[in-house]
C-alpha cells in the first residue's frame, strides 16, 4: 500500500476575544498537507475505535466570565500497512477570522509521551490556524492521542463538531462525552443541548454512543455565570412566593440597565431561540400578574414591545428602531400608547426612568422621520423627566445604532445634524412663477433636505378639479419644483379648488405614509396658503394679486422660537443628560444658520409669464405678401433714384 502523508484532524475551536465570541471544537478527521495547505480527505485504513471527551465549564471570578477546560482522548487502530501521518489540530473556523491567538496551555501526548507541536498561522483552509505533529503506525498497531487546553472566555455558547469524525474508516467504535457545569445542569441555566440523547445528572451531562457515525454537531447554550448568579435568587423567590412584585423584580433582572435597549452581549452568541423563549415566558408570567393600570404593568408592557414586537428587535430592542415597510419609525406612537398620562406624571421613579429612556428613542425616531417639531416636544418632556427621576451618576443614555446617527449618537459622540430636516421649515422660501394657468413653486434646498422629499402627485376629482405634483429636477441646480394646475372656467370653481388643495395637503402631512410623500406634503404646506391666497382668476387667467408676499413676521417668530428652545436647553443642561443636550443644541445651532438667507430675503417673489399666441397660416401668408410688396416698392424707389443720379446735367 502506498505510503500516505495526511493530517489527522483532532478538534477545532474558536477562542473568542472579538465578536462573535463563541467556542467551537471538532472531532478527529484526516486531511492532506500540501506545504502549508490543508485539505480534509477520507482515510480508509485508520479506525477511531474509542473517543473520550470531557469539557469542564468553570467560573473565572476575576472577570465574571466562564472558561472551558477541554480534554480529548482518541484511540486509533491501523488496519493497513505501516504509515506515518501528520496529525493536525485546528483552533478556529476560517469564516471567523480575526486576531484570535492560540491558547497558551495546549498539551499533546502520544501513548502518554508529551510531544512537540508545530504551528501554521497562515490562511490554508477553513479550519485555520493549526498545530500539527508526526505520528507513526505499524500494521495492526493501536495508539492513543491526548489533547488538552483551556478556552477562555466562554460566554454562553459551546460547539463541538462531530461530523469530522466520519472521515475515518467506519464508525466511531465508542464515544463517551462528559460535560460538567458549575451549577446544576437544568433549565434555564442550561438552555439548549443538541443533539438529544444525552443524560443529565446533577451538574453533568453525559453521552454514551456506540458504532456512531456522526451526522450532527454538539451545541450547548447556557447562561454565563455572572448573569445566572444575578437572577437565581430572584427566580427562586418568585417561584416560591408566586407574588406579583417578586415576579416583576425577576423579569426586570433579565434585562439590562436600560431595559428598552440592547441586551447583554452574550445573547448575540446564541444560535437557537431558547433564551428568547425563556425571557418571553418570564415576561408574560410577570405581566399577567400585574394590574393593567399599574406602573409595573406599563413598564413590562413597554419592555415587551421593545424586544418582542418584531423578530429583528429581540436582541437590539429599540436600539434597532427598525423601519416599517413604509420607511417610517413608528416607535413614538407606541410609547405614548403604552404609558398614556403617566408620561406627564410617572407613578414611580422606576417608571419615570423607563419613560425617560423611551423618550430618548422617540426623539431619535422623530429626527429620523424629519419630524423635528415632535422631536423638540419629546425632548422638552425628557428634560422634565430627567430632572426628577435621573441622577447624573446612574444615567445611561441609549446606544442608538450608526444607521440612526444621521441625527446624533451620544454613545459615539457623532453629530451629523445636516442629514435631517431643520425643525423650522419657515427658513426655506420659494420663488413662484405663473405661466398660463399653472403655478410653479420652486425651492432651492440643501441635498440632505431634498433627499427627504419624495415625488408626489395629488389630483382632485371632478367636483373640485386641480392637479399638484412635486419632484426634484434631474439637472442642476436640482430644484424641488411644485407644479399646481387649477381650473379656470369660473372664479367659484377656482377658489373652491384652492381651498380643497390646501386642505388635502394639510391632511396628507399626518395621514399619508412616507412612500406616498408625507415629508413632502409637510414641507409644501408651510407656505402653500400664502402662495395660493396671492393668486386669483381674472378673465379666465390665473394672475398674481401682488408681486410678492412678505414673510418677515413668520421668519422672525420661527427664529425667536428656535432661540427660546436653545436657551431653555442650555439653562437646564446642568440638570439633564449632558451629552444628549449637547447633541440637541448642536443640531439646533446648525439649523439656525438656515435662517440667515431667509432674514435677508424674506419675500416670496411672484413672476408672471405670458405665452405669445400662435399665428394662423393665413396671417403668415398675408404678412409675407405685404413684406414682399414693401420690398418691391423699396427696390423701385432705389432704381428711380439711381437713374436720376446718372442722367446728364443740362448746361
Amino acid at each position: 500500500m502506498k505510503k500516505l502523508t495526511a493530517i489527522f484532524l483532532l478538534a477545532f475551536f474558536v477562542l473568542p476575544l472579538f465578536l462573535p465570541q463563541k467556542a467551537t471544537y471538532a472531532d478527529a478527521g484526516p486531511v492532506y498537507l500540501y506545504g502549508v495547505n490543508i485539505v480534509p480527505y477520507h482515510e480508509n485504513s485508520i479506525e477511531l475505535t474509542k473517543e473520550d471527551l470531557s469539557i469542564d465549564f468553570t467560573k473565572n471570578n476575576s472577570f465574571g466570565e466562564g472558561r472551558a477546560d477541554v480534554y480529548a482522548k482518541f484511540v486509533f487502530f491501523n488496519t493497513g500497512d505501516k504509515i506515518t501521518l501528520k496529525m493536525g489540530f485546528p483552533f478556529r473556523i476560517a469564516e471567523e477570522r480575526g486576531n484570535i491567538p492560540f491558547p497558551s496551555d495546549v498539551a499533546v501526548k502520544v501513548n502518554g509521551k508529551t510531544i512537540k507541536v508545530n504551528r501554521i498561522t497562515t490562511e490554508t483552509s477553513k479550519y485555520d490556524p493549526w498545530i500539527y505533529f508526526d505520528v507513526s503506525f505499524d500494521r495492526g498497531e493501536t495508539k492513543t492521542v491526548e489533547v488538552g487546553y483551556t478556552a477562555i472566555p466562554l460566554e454562553g455558547y459551546f460547539m463541538y463538531v462531530l461530523n469530522t469524525g466520519a472521515l475515518w474508516k467506519g464508525p466511531i467504535g465508542t464515544l463517551d462525552i462528559r460535560m460538567k457545569f458549575p451549577y446544576k445542569a437544568v433549565y434555564p441555566y442550561v438552555l439548549s443541548v443538541k443533539p438529544l440523547g444525552y443524560t443529565a445528572k446533577g451538574n453533568e451531562i453525559f453521552y454514551h454512543l456506540t458504532n456512531f457515525e456522526p451526522t450532527s454537531d454538539i451545541k450547548v447554550e447556557f447562561l454565563p455565570p455572572g448573569f445566572y448568579e444575578k437572577i437565581l435568587p430572584l427566580k427562586e423567590k418568585a417561584e416560591k412566593t408566586n407574588n406579583a412584585t417578586d415576579w416583576f423584580n425577576y423579569a426586570l433582572a433579565l434585562f439590562p440597565r436600560n431595559p428598552l435597549g440592547e441586551l447583554e452581549e452574550f445573547v448575540a452568541r446564541y444560535k437557537t431561540s431558547a433564551f428568547k423563549e425563556y425571557l418571553l415566558d418570564v415576561s408574560n408570567k410577570a405581566m399577567g400578574m400585574q394590574k393593567e393600570e399599574s406602573a409595573e404593568y406599563r413598564i413590562l408592557r413597554e419592555i415587551y414591545d421593545a424586544h418582542f414586537s418584531s423578530y429583528e428587535r429581540f436582541h437590539k430592542g429599540y436600539n434597532s428602531l427598525v423601519e416599517s415597510f413604509n420607511g417610517y419609525y413608528t416607535f413614538p406612537d407606541s410609547v405614548l400608547t403604552t404609558f398614556g398620562n403617566d408620561i406627564e406624571a410617572p407613578q414611580s421613579k422606576l417608571e419615570g426612568r423607563i419613560i425617560g429612556y423611551a423618550l430618548e428613542y422617540a426623539v431619535f425616531a422623530n429626527l429620523k422621520n424629519n419630524d423635528s417639531n415632535s422631536a423638540i416636544k419629546h425632548f422638552n418632556t425628557l428634560l422634565d423627566i430627567a430632572d426628577k427621576y435621573f441622577d447624573e451618576a446612574d444615567y445611561n443614555p441609549p446606544a442608538v445604532p450608526i444607521e440612526l446617527s444621521g441625527a446624533m449618537n451620544p454613545k459615539w459622540g457623532i453629530v451629523r445634524p445636516e442629514s435631517v430636516a431643520p425643525p423650522f421649515d419657515e427658513c426655506f422660501l420659494p420663488s413662484v412663477k405663473i405661466e398660463d394657468n399653472t403655478v410653479f413653486i420652486s425651492y432651492i434646498l440643501p441635498s440632505s433636505m431634498k433627499s427627504a422629499l419624495t415625488n408626489v402627485d395629488l389630483t382632485a376629482g371632478k367636483t373640485a378639479n386641480f392637479h399638484m405634483k412635486a419632484e426634484t429636477e434631474k439637472v442642476p441646480p436640482y430644484r424641488y419644483i411644485v407644479t399646481i394646475t387649477l381650473p379656470s372656467a369660473n372664479e367659484k370653481d377656482f377658489n373652491a379648488s384652492k381651498e380643497l388643495l390646501i386642505q388635502n395637503v394639510k391632511q396628507s402631512t399626518t395621514h399619508t405614509e412616507k412612500s406616498e410623500g408625507r415629508d413632502a406634503y409637510k414641507f409644501i404646506s408651510v407656505y402653500l396658503s400664502d402662495i395660493l391666497n396671492n393668486v386669483t382668476l381674472k378673465n379666465g387667467k390665473v394672475m398674481r394679486v401682488s408681486s410678492y408676499v412678505d414673510c418677515s413676521t413668520r421668519i422672525e417668530n420661527a427664529l425667536k422660537n428656535l432661540d427660546n428652545e436653545m436657551g431653555l436647553i442650555k439653562e437646564r443642561k446642568g440638570k439633564s443628560p449632558g451629552s444628549f443636550s449637547d447633541s440637541i443644541i448642536s443640531y439646533l445651532s446648525y439649523n439656525k444658520s438656515y435662517f440667515d438667507y431667509a432674514k435677508e430675503n424674506p419675500k416670496i417673489v411672484f413672476e408672471m409669464r405670458f405665452s405669445i399666441p400662435a399665428k394662423s397660416s393665413s396671417n403668415k401668408n398675408l404678412i409675407i405678401i405685404l413684406l414682399s410688396a414693401a420690398i418691391i416698392v423699396l427696390l423701385a424707389v432705389v432704381i428711380v433714384l439711381l437713374k436720376i443720379k446718372t442722367m446728364p446735367k443740362k448746361s
